[in-house]
């Protein structure tokens, strides 16, 4: 039953959590106070049933635990958006950024406080109704927190690999409040039988000092609690840097810390219960400060290990979490049996079965609360990840000197201060590049082998490493001038590409088509900076008078300057207002309308950026658009034609049935990005109003438009590939993607947007050849017949290009 309970509760955690980031945002500080909500609630909902328990029928009491988490289960992922927007009002642009994470945590306390005080209920009723006696108590501990926990390393697992990309999450939340129930019926079952039984209550069988010393386990579990909940989030940021994907990165680390837990839990029930637990805790706190030294060092090698797994283990599933729980198993152990021995210690001298254990799972949570804030939201900040770490460490060693100099007798004393200094010492020596040196070295591939790296960066968004690839020709037009340079790419935390010379001429062309198609684009918002050429290209073009850029990696702006322009001219331009936030937050609480909305983020393929190609997110851009306005998105070639491609054609074609699809550059070796442009209204142009904005080009803005292939405004204009359509019903179901289940990008070899019907490669090539070829016809009005016959070669021109490259 615990082995489910904790399975559902993990489910519940990943899914609740993917639920809140359209509305409440990305960034970490949102994402922050979604963890700590989370863990906060466990905690508050085990002290408070914990106090009661003693006096109460612990398996009806769990019974109806579980009914009511079941009744969050069905209800919650029906509130999110509306409390969200709710929310979104109360806060507008301009807010003062306290207040601004401040209504976001009540946010989510609204949300996810109730069933997280009932899921935190759970751990003391079942282990009262399980456990029937003192003497037992140790080892019914460590069983049913090694059965809670490989439950929700398996939750955890499962929720993040398999079913949040396959399935919606308000199904997947359903599914598990069935669960919920079933467990509460076995749960009443068992109240029944539980009256023919006398439990035993024995005052204490621990030692009379173990009993006045409450304060010793209890705070070793504060201790721990805040470096656990910190070791996760620093253990899923080196993650991130091999395995790219962010959901897959933190639910392995999540499973990988379970399992260790699970196997530390059931060391202590095994094997370590039965002894006293006083000298038990200094010699675990050694080892979990050792354990924690070894796995951090680690880190700067996870891209060699990472690679030699792949190799060794024969399916992708198998390598990366063999890779976590290689990396960060032994310190999870090492906690996992902590845990069990300091509730065990405190439980004997503080009173009842119920209330010791709510008390100390409360002291554990509050600890893992405070690790989830300061160091999510202050020490990354101020300190970096490596920074971040010595901290921590430094806390393991107080906790060591708390458990060493409270239990051990007084001869042992030199050798605690001995232990100690040395603790202390390697702590100072930690190397800080640890993190550095694992992007490095997972970016380092290829062509980029040999890239020269010009920047390094970290905040509380993203890493990031500027590489400079030598000789690699890149050509930019600096006023006038054309001229040369080296190739420089940048990556966050992710380990793709986000910026940099690779996207120049793409950026270029998206700024113009922004500025030059609209008949009057005064107001733009921009979201994603990116190396800012971007919006650099649209502050250059008479007729933008306000330009909102929104960017969520505030690193992106100081590295900007290493991509051939300069970000405090960009920057500093009086019609441009930046803010750092998430971009689909930042128009949910904007009461601005636009006449162009440009996405610029990192595609449909992207962990979190799949939520900018939803139905919500585009019925949200067309209400923040004037009349005539126009919404413009992206994406590769090759997804035209995948399975989450053709669903995103009828999801644009849904919210702006006038809709086109736009080459990205006339240039042949960089026309891989297409632009997607919705239009509120007719998205007829005007050839005339274009050939006219043309001729006031600058011969700089000439020279860079030169650069991607377009020498004239027919060349401008030839660039519309197509005009959309909704693709044919043999592509797939007709549905399209919406925020409860959007296009997420695969994360085993399997992709469930690819449940394809026989032969949909084939017709899906066909259909984009189709759509691609058709002639489209010029721009409706104000061409003359020379002018006709020239879009239309260059067209022509284009569209073979593209066809080609689909072979």
């Amino acid at each position: 039953m615990f082995f489910v309970s904790g399975l559902l509760s993990l489910v519940y955690q990943i899914v609740w959590s993917r639920a809140l980031l359209p509305v409440f945002g990305t960034s970490l500080p949102a994402v922050t106070v979604t963890v700590a909500t989370f863990v906060g609630g466990l905690g508050l909902g085990a002290h408070l049933v914990g106090r009661r328990i003693d006096r109460w029928s612990p398996w009806k009491t769990y019974a109806l635990l579980e009914l009511g988490i079941a009744g969050f289960g069905l209800l919650l992922p029906h509130l999110v958006a509306p409390l969200g927007a709710l929310f979104a009002r109360i806060t507008p642009i301009g807010a003062p950024a306290p207040a601004v994470h401040l209504v976001r945590f009540a946010g989510v306390a609204v949300l996810l406080a109730g069933p997280c005080v009932l899921m935190g209920g759970t751990f003391p009723a079942f282990v009262r109704g399980f456990s029937w006696s003192r003497s037992r108590l140790g080892g019914d501990l460590g069983a049913a927190y090694a059965a809670n926990t490989v439950g929700a390393a398996c939750g955890a697992l499962l929720a993040g690999t398999w079913l949040v990309p396959c399935f919606s999450l308000s199904r997947v939340s359903a599914t598990a409040a069935v669960g919920n129930v079933a467990l509460a019926a076995i749960a009443w079952a068992f109240s029944a039988r539980e009256q023919q039984h006398t439990r035993i209550e024995p005052t204490s069988d621990a030692p009379p000092a173990a009993a006045a010393a409450t304060w010793v386990p209890l705070s070793l579990l504060l201790i721990t609690g805040y470096v656990s909940m910190s070791f996760e989030l620093l253990w899923t940021r080196a993650l991130v840097q091999v395995l790219g994907a962010s959901t897959f990165s933190f639910s392995l680390a999540l499973g990988a810390m379970l399992l260790g837990l699970c196997a530390g839990s059931t060391l202590y029930r095994a094997a370590l219960a039965r002894g006293h637990g006083r000298r038990l805790l200094p010699y675990l706190m050694a080892l979990l400060l050792l354990a924690s030294l070894l796995s951090f060092l680690l880190v700067a090698h996870l891209p060699q290990l990472y690679r030699a797994l792949r190799a060794a283990l024969p399916r992708f599933a198998m390598a990366p979490v063999a890779l976590s729980l290689i990396a960060f198993g032994p310190t999870a152990t090492v906690l996992g049996a902590l845990f069990p021995a300091c509730v065990r210690r405190h439980a004997d001298g503080g009173g009842g079965v119920g209330r010791g254990i709510g008390l100390a799972y409360a002291a554990n949570t509050i600890g893992a609360v405070l690790g989830v804030v300061l160091t999510g939201l202050v020490s990354i900040v101020r300190l970096g990840s490596g920074g971040s770490l010595r901290p921590l460490f430094l806390l393991l060693a107080a906790g060591l000197g708390v458990a060493w100099f409270s239990t051990m007798p007084r001869r042992a004393r030199a050798p605690g201060i001995v232990a100690l200094a040395l603790s202390v010492a390697s702590i100072v020596m930690f190397p800080r590049d640890i993190f550095y040196a694992n992007q490095l070295g997972s970016i380092r591939t290829g062509a980029l082998r040999d890239g020269v790296v010009l920047f390094q960066d970290e905040d509380s968004a993203a890493m990031a490493t500027l590489l400079e690839v030598p000789g690699t020709l890149f050509r930019h037009a600096d006023g006038a001038v054309i001229r040369e340079g080296n190739q420089r790419h940048i990556f966050h935390s992710n380990g793709r590409t986000v910026g940099g010379t690779s996207i120049y001429l793409w950026n270029v062309v998206g700024g113009y088509l922004a500025a030059l198609l609209h008949p009057d684009p005064r107001d733009i918002l921009l979201i994603g900076y990116g190396s800012g050429r971007q919006l650099k290209t649209l502050e250059s073009v008479s007729g933008p008078r306000h330009i909102e850029v929104v960017e969520v990696n505030p690193i992106n702006f100081r590295a900007s300057d290493l991509f051939y322009l300069s970000s405090r001219e960009v920057l500093g331009d009086p019609r441009v207002a930046v803010h750092v936030d998430d971009g689909r937050n930042h128009l949910l609480r904007s009461r601005r309308t636009y006449d162009v909305i440009v996405i610029d983020v990192g595609g449909i393929e992207t962990d979190g950026g799949e939520l900018f190609y939803t139905r919500e997110f585009l019925q949200l851009c067309r209400d923040r658009l004037r009349d005539g306005g126009m919404v413009m998105t992206w994406m590769y070639l090759g997804t035209l034609r995948e399975p989450r491609g053709v669903l995103y054609q009828r999801t644009l074609r849904e919210v702006f049935p006038e809709s086109s699809v736009w080459l990205g550059t006339g240039e042949p070796t960089n026309h891989d990005s297409l632009w997607l442009i919705g239009s509120k209204g007719t998205a007829a142009a005007d050839f005339a109003r274009l050939r006219q904005r043309w001729a006031a080009l600058t011969a700089a803005q000439r020279a860079e438009l030169s650069l991607a292939g377009v020498a004239s405004a027919t060349d401008f204009a030839a660039l519309h590939l197509a005009a959309s359509r909704d693709p044919p019903a043999a592509l797939g179901p007709e549905r399209v993607l919406t925020d409860d289940r959007p296009g997420l990008r695969p994360i085993w070899r399997h992709d469930p947007f690819a449940a394809e019907p026989p032969g949909f490669a084939q017709a899906s090539e066909q259909w984009v050849r189709e759509l691609l070829a058709t002639d489209v016809g010029p721009l409706p009005s104000g061409a003359t017949d020379a002018e006709i016959a020239a879009m239309r070669a260059r067209r022509s021109a284009l569209q073979s290009m593209v066809l080609a490259s689909l072979r």
